[in-house]
This record gives structure tokens, sequence and C-alpha cells, in this order.
């Protein structure tokens, strides 16, 4: 069976325009690679994009605080943005060390910053690369190893998890 060694990062350009419908969808970069069978996944957002999850955050929340309990507001959210930011509204103090399980983009992380964490670690069993300095990232590998040899991965005031522990 033959095949690509290396998944291509942009798509083909003699399809590009039949991916886009001629154009009428923009393309979006998103790159990984899971040809390894996931051994070599690893999830990369440069500290711009994570610095816009949090002003997409920010603006959200502030929306929530405007429309507190308005039909409108409901319409404009999800239900699990709207659980997370009530959730942690009544949960989670300033300055709070946060550490979220299971994560492949940085939307959760973006909240608690946005909400006043002090730091936020997020253990995921693919690679990932956050690169703001209050965020860290560990693989559940990592994890593991730590524990085995006592070593202490950190203190958190809160952890989060959104469909992680369903299905592990």
């Amino acid at each position: 069976m033959g095949g690509l060694a290396v998944p291509p990062k942009t798509p083909p350009p003699e399809l590009l325009s039949a991916y886009t419908l001629r154009g009428a969808i923009p393309v979006e970069h998103f790159y990984v690679d899971d040809s390894a069978g996931g051994a070599g996944t690893h999830y990369v957002y440069p500290r711009d994009e994570v610095d816009a999850f949090v002003e997409s955050a920010t603006a959200k929340l502030r929306q929530a605080k405007q429309a507190k309990g308005t039909a409108g507001y409901m319409r404009s959210s999800t239900d699990s943005q709207l659980w997370l930011y009530q959730a942690l509204a009544q949960s989670m103090s300033r300055n709070a060390r946060a550490l979220v399980f299971g994560s492949q983009e940085p939307w959760v992380e973006a909240v608690l910053l946005a909400m006043g964490a002090s730091t936020v670690t997020t253990v995921e069993y693919n690679m990932l690369t956050f690169e703001h300095p209050r965020l860290r990232t560990l693989t559940v590998d990592q994890v593991k190893h730590a524990h085995a040899h006592g070593e202490e991965i950190g203190r958190y005031d809160i952890g989060v998890s959104l469909s992680s522990f369903d299905h592990d």
C-alpha cells in the first residue's frame, strides 16, 4: 500500500478549489501529524493565538456579566461555556492555580486566565505547546513518571475537566 510518509501541511493545489467550493470557504491552517498512530501528535499554539483565546474569553465574560441571566446571552453561548463560566464564578478565587485535564486547544485555559488564574497546568495524552508564560503542559506519561518517583507536579486550587474522564 503506497502513501505519503508524512501528511502534507497544505491541501494539494490541484484540489484546493474543490476543497473550498471554488473559494467560497476560507482556508484555516492547523496542522497535526497523526501518521505515527498518535505517537507523534503535537499541538502547538503560539503566543498570539493563546492571547486571542484569552481576549475572546475576556469579552465573553464581560458580555455574561452585562447580560447576566438574559435570553440573549443564553443564545450566544454554548451550554458548556455558560456552565463553565457559572461554575468558575462560584468556585474559583482570584490568583488560583488551576489544573485542566484533557485539552487540545487552550480555550478552557483562556477562560481560567481571563477569570484571574495565576497559572494553568494542562494534563493531556498528546504533546501540547501553549506558548504563554502562565500556561504549562504535561503529558499523562510525565505525570505518571513523576508520581512513580514521588515527585510533585504542583499544588492546585481548582481542577477542570470537560469531556475528558467520560471516555478514558
